[in-house]
């Protein structure tokens, strides 16, 4: 049985060396004030913290021990006489790292937490994957927490909070599950309690006041954010020349609903319109009210009329469609268009392999190669609507002659059109799947193939690299999904280039891209209005 009450808020009273608040006796003040305020438990770090709250409240402590070990990753308390040092300091539920990673005295994660059971030890596994949580919890955990949801390299690209992950193990392992990572607002909180967590732990949000005074000051600074509500819904289309396919999105980027239909492209312009007014009529129905309504659409965009200036056969008659004025004609609310690329960079910005990472290039390699440019997080549009198209930066002078008139573009090597007919040619009957399975046996043709590939890339990379400078290149469309299968070879053929400073990721947000920024572009764009608004109203008082 747990010793924490179900559906209890535990603080997290931590404050490492570097930090002002670091000493027993603030965390000990900190645990008193938490238990004041109704907390049904305290997470506490280091033997003497540990000691200090038990002796200051009368609540449950869990009880950690931050360590450095050299040549390994984990930290929270990674060793068996780590973890029972912290169990001497009078903690009634001991953390440990329990993700895959070695542990630094050799001990398996099973054996360790047989050895701390055997002792009368209640054990909290302190996980960041579903699989690691069910592990942990076979071998005999008292508690398995998402703590590490986002802080190993393998999931360093997760959102947070990962209410999923929550979820997924509150209904596999049916209790003793623990929210914690990433909850900075109680919404969030009661939202980790509703997916099925037996109670959370909070942190930063609470207990330092630096990160509670920059995020303040941030506000300040920039108060559309602050405008964005908590249970705001923003929705998102992602129209190409197949299908078309939206979400509601709230503003963690979770979808609360979804659908998807074919692009009607027989019937022109107006099926495409009401096949679009029928989607987004379906997600307000199912999800309720919105606040706007962003929209990602092949061709070129003028952003702020929200008219398709241009759009290829794939789309027919869409080219001149005042999109923006069409949709809002129906629904009464904001609507934002953009360039499909543009949107899903702007995706990978929010919640995907650029997060964190303001200034990146994107790189959709699918039929074509499209591209964009984000620059202090904000996706560049150049004066024509044409910045970032990289597909067409010129990697073999007097090569293929590309659909842009130009000869040897990026686009002409590197797309999954370009890699099927190079296959092809190597192999009658081959495209790009087939290439890679022979790719991943070493047959002497795939090699072939895409060592063309990806030197050709490699030159389009640094080209990028050398003009933008950007931190991350990120690779996306379908071409970009089978990045494991030649990263090293890319890897390679960057560094005998001479580059070392091009950074390449696969995407991470899949097919979600497009939707995601095409909603945080509606919500942002939204935000900025009303702060504008707000601005006005105050100055005239």
């Amino acid at each position: 049985m747990s010793i924490i009450p179900k559906n209890s808020l535990v603080v997290s009273c931590q404050a490492l060396e570097h930090e002002p608040l670091h000493g027993s006796h603030h965390m000990a003040a900190m645990a008193r004030a938490a238990a004041a305020g109704g907390a049904g438990g305290i997470r506490a770090n280091s033997l003497p913290d540990v000691a200090a709250i038990k002796a200051a409240v009368s609540l449950p402590v869990i009880g950690l021990w931050k360590k450095d070990y050299e040549g390994f990753e984990m930290y929270i308390t990674p060793t068996l006489e780590d973890a029972l040092a912290v169990h001497q300091a009078g903690a009634d539920i001991v953390a440990l790292d329990a993700t895959s990673r070695p542990r630094p005295d050799g001990r398996t994660l099973e054996e360790t937490i047989r050895l701390l059971k055997e002792k009368g030890v209640r054990v909290m596994a302190d996980i960041s994957t579903f699989e690691e949580g069910i592990q942990a919890a076979a071998y005999g955990a008292d508690y398995v927490s998402t703590t590490l949801s986002g802080y190993t390299p393998y999931t360093e690209n997760t959102v947070l909070p990962n209410l999923d992950l929550v979820r997924r193990l509150a209904e596999e392992l049916k209790g003793s599950v623990v929210a914690e990572g990433g909850i900075s607002r109680p919404e969030e909180a009661a939202a980790a309690l509703e997916a099925g967590a037996d109670f959370v732990v909070v942190g930063g949000a609470i207990t330092r006041p630096q990160s509670i005074t920059a995020r303040f000051a941030e506000g300040i600074r920039r108060p559309e954010k602050a405008l964005m509500g908590p249970d705001s819904l923003y929705i998102g289309v992602d129209l190409g020349g197949t299908g078309m396919k939206g979400a509601v999105v709230d503003r963690l980027g979770q979808f609360r609903a979804s659908a998807s239909r074919p692009t009607p492209t027989a019937l022109g312009r107006e099926g495409i319109l009401e096949s679009m007014r029928e989607l987004i009529g379906e997600l307000i129905e199912q999800a309720g009210p919105v606040e706007a309504i962003g929209i990602a659409s092949a061709g070129s965009i003028d952003r702020e009329a929200g008219v398709i200036l241009f759009a290829t056969s794939n789309l027919p008659g869409w080219t001149g469609v005042r999109l923006a004025d069409e949709i809002r004609g129906t629904f009464g609310l904001p609507v934002f268009i953009d360039n499909d690329v543009n949107a899903a960079a702007q995706g990978e910005g929010w919640l995907g392999a650029a997060a964190g990472h303001p200034n990146f290039a994107y790189l959709a390699m699918g039929t074509g190669v499209g591209g964009a440019i984000a620059w202090n997080g904000q996706v560049i549009p150049g004066v024509h609507g044409g910045a970032g198209e990289v597909g067409h930066i010129i990697v073999e002078p007097g090569g293929r002659v590309c659909n842009c008139g130009q000869k040897g573009c990026l686009e002409q090597y590197t797309s999954g059109t370009a890699l099927t007919r190079d296959a092809a040619a190597a192999v009658p009957g081959w495209d790009s799947r087939k290439l890679l399975q022979a790719l991943a046996e070493e047959d002497p043709r795939a090699v072939e193939v895409m060592e063309a590939f990806v030197f050709r890339l490699a030159v389009g990379l640094v080209n990028i690299q050398r003009v933008f400078d950007p931190e991350l290149i990120i690779l996306g469309g379908g071409v970009g999904e089978t990045y494991d299968g030649w990263s090293s070879r890319l890897e390679r053929a960057i560094e005998e280039a001479g580059c070392e400073s091009v950074k390449v990721k696969p995407a991470a947000t899949g097919n979600r891209a497009g939707i995601l920024g095409a909603a945080r572009y509606a919500m942002t764009k939204h935000a900025a209005i009303q702060a504008s608004s707000a601005q006005t109203d105050s100055s005239s008082l």
